[in-house]
């Protein structure tokens, strides 16, 4: 016997060698590509960059003013919010304490022809007392009703108002960049 032995690959040996053989090559030309891409994109990304930070400096100077002119507008719409929630608060304490006090009039009132009805003595006494209870009670819902609207007149007017305003301002601060 000789001393050299030759082993024959087993077809699978042989496939997995071309396989890494395949992949060894496709390592290498992929290498090349991204050395290549990498060196040509180098100067373009470098050209691109300066571009970019140049605009970006052009537009952090530009919005640097709307966004003061935000800041500001910002801060008054809070206080003219604030403002319009407070008159809101105290017109609808108004309006509450007034229809109490309608509620407890009303009240008040029934119970006094309530108190008369059971004193009649003839119907026509009924009668006449209960055109007076209607007409009393008109009147009364008539003068309440009366004051009730001219609460909520009065504070939508304290509330619509700077509201409108507002609004008007913040329209004209913000169109007027685009105003030629």
């Amino acid at each position: 016997m000789t001393g050299k032995t030759t082993t024959k690959k087993t077809p699978e040996e042989q496939a997995a060698k071309s396989a890494q053989d395949a992949m060894e090559a496709m390592m290498a030309v992929g290498r090349e590509t991204m050395e290549t891409v990498l060196k040509t994109g180098a100067g373009a990304a470098a050209e691109g960059y300066e571009k970019a930070v140049a605009f970006g400096k052009g537009q952090i100077e530009n919005s640097a003013v709307g966004y003061k002119k935000a800041a500001v507008l910002g801060k008054e719409n809070m206080a003219t919010f604030n403002a319009v929630a407070e008159a809101m608060s105290a017109g609808m304490e108004a309006y509450s304490s007034e229809f109490v006090k309608t509620v407890r009039d009303a009240t008040e009132q029934n119970m006094a022809y309530v108190n008369k009805a059971l004193a009649v003595k003839t119907p026509q006494e009924f009668a006449a007392l209960q055109v007076e209870a209607m007409t009393k009670g008109l009147d009364a819902a008539l003068v309440r009703s009366v004051e009730i609207n001219k609460i909520a007149a009065t504070t939508m007017a304290r509330c619509v108002g700077p509201l409108k305003s507002r609004i008007d301002k913040t329209v004209e601060t913000f169109s007027q960049p685009f105003v030629a």
